[in-house]
């Protein structure tokens, strides 16, 4: 299971894996940090995993967090949610699989070959001398 953040809108985006808090802020020593955003509180918000689900919640900040467009307090995220924080457009992914996006198998990559025949010495050098 790959529980995913995609950060857009900052200064730079990126990709993170949600696996326990990330705290998204102005301060440097938050996870997710864009220091020039002056939409951003220190600590503005928190995204959690756990127990099979994800959620984001805001830290009292000044300007609050939309969920899809719905400003909100705290949320259950769903594959696909994009949340507003300040200038950031943050992507919730939640991979289970069976993953959709990895082929399946190709039957002509995967087939099975004959042996190829090994020659001897012999036959080997009578071709060339010809």
């Amino acid at each position: 299971m790959s529980r995913r953040l995609i950060i857009t809108g900052g200064s730079r985006p990126r990709e993170m894996v949600l696996v326990d808090t990330l705290i998204v802020g102005r301060d440097p020593a938050c996870d997710i940090t864009e220091t020039n955003d002056p939409l951003l509180s220190r600590r503005h918000a928190a995204f959690s995993a756990g127990n099979g689900s994800a959620t984001v919640r805001d830290l009292e900040s000044r300007n609050g967090i939309l969920v899809n467009g719905a400003k909100t307090k705290e949320a259950r995220l769903s594959h696909g949610d994009v949340v507003q924080i300040g200038h950031l457009q943050v992507k919730y992914v939640d991979e289970v699989g069976p993953f959709t996006d990895v082929p399946g198998p190709d039957a002509e990559a995967t087939r099975i070959l004959d042996a190829p025949t090994v020659l001897s010495n012999d036959v080997a050098t009578k071709k060339l001398s010809i």
